[in-house]
């Protein structure tokens, strides 16, 4: 089944980039803070 297998990584891809962003964002919110 390699297409569920990319399916999975895509996913897992998006998610990384979505922790990402929000990583991001809070150092943005704590240099506003700070």
């Amino acid at each position: 089944w390699p297409q569920l297998k990319e399916r999975k990584v895509l996913r897992n891809r998006k998610k990384k980039g979505y922790e990402k962003k929000l990583a991001i964002s809070q150092l943005k919110n704590e240099v506003k803070n700070g």
